[in-house]
């Protein structure tokens, strides 16, 4: 096996490991008990239902993530990925290692089926379905810094909101998937004079989404940007309350509780 194909089969064999640890993170039944950063970072990264399973925006996470990056491994290293398949397919340890791989995959494929079949939707019985468990967990951080210039040419931080309930979302001109939607809304709404659509130079703005922890990938062949659907919900004191990839009812109901 060569160098580029050993680096090929590592790569893949990462993100296979990668995409089973979320995948358990995101569906394996939390314990009563488990500390309560497991929950808010479940709730952070997948959303939540009443089901216990992720939100609409969770699954696109889990899914779409894994397959956009196989399918940009075997784009560029295609040639050194099906070499080095092969190699290992020729020794009797790296046969013992495919099939050790294909079954933790094949098993993790059959407990998800089984997790998702088993989470019956009416188990948690709310007064409206539409509102977010009692138990949704609340963050209390302090948010990151922002300061962004808007749609009217003014630098926008967070002091200015001093005393409000704030949502801060994020959106990329190349992704089409939630971006665009949010943006026509926008267009289709009309800003009024509390709401902002804030942006920068680069540098700017790939500092903001540090600060934020804003998970996001970038197809280099079509530009377009893979990220979860996030909005955080920030108190009168500027502490990130809550963060949820939920629809609008369930920020709606998020804020009220501020």
């Amino acid at each position: 096996m060569t160098r580029g194909e050993k680096w090929a089969v590592g790569a893949l064999g990462a993100l296979a490991a990668i995409t089973v640890s979320w995948w358990a993170l995101a569906l394996w039944p939390v314990p009563t008990g488990a500390p309560a950063w497991l929950e808010r970072t479940r709730q952070v990264c997948f959303g939540s239902t009443p089901s216990g399973l992720p939100d609409a925006g969770g699954w696109l996470l889990l899914v779409g993530q894994p397959t956009s990056m196989l399918v940009a491994m075997f784009v560029i290293w295609g040639d050194a990925l099906a070499g080095g398949l092969r190699a290992l397919a020729r020794s009797l340890p790296g046969r013992v290692g495919l099939a050790a791989t294909l079954l933790l995959l094949l098993t993790g494929t059959v407990g998800a089926g089984v997790r998702v079949a088993s989470a019956q939707p009416d188990a948690i019985i709310l007064d409206d379905p539409a509102l977010p468990p009692e138990t949704y967990p609340r963050l209390d951080r302090e948010a990151p810094t922002l300061a962004l210039v808007d749609q009217r040419g003014d630098v926008i931080t967070l002091a200015r909101f001093a005393g409000r309930t704030v949502l801060v979302t994020f959106a990329f001109g190349h992704c089409e998937t939630i971006c665009p939607v949010v943006l026509h809304i926008a267009e289709q709404w009309g800003l009024e004079e509390d709401d902002f659509l804030l942006s920068g130079s680069v540098a700017a703005v790939e500092s903001v989404l540090d600060d934020w922890n804003v998970a996001r990938e970038r197809d280099e062949r079509t530009g377009d940007v893979s990220h979860p659907a996030l909005v955080y919900i920030l108190d009168e004191t500027g502490r990130i309350a809550y963060a949820s990839t939920g629809d609008p009812q369930t920020m709606v109901a998020l804020a009220l509780r501020l």
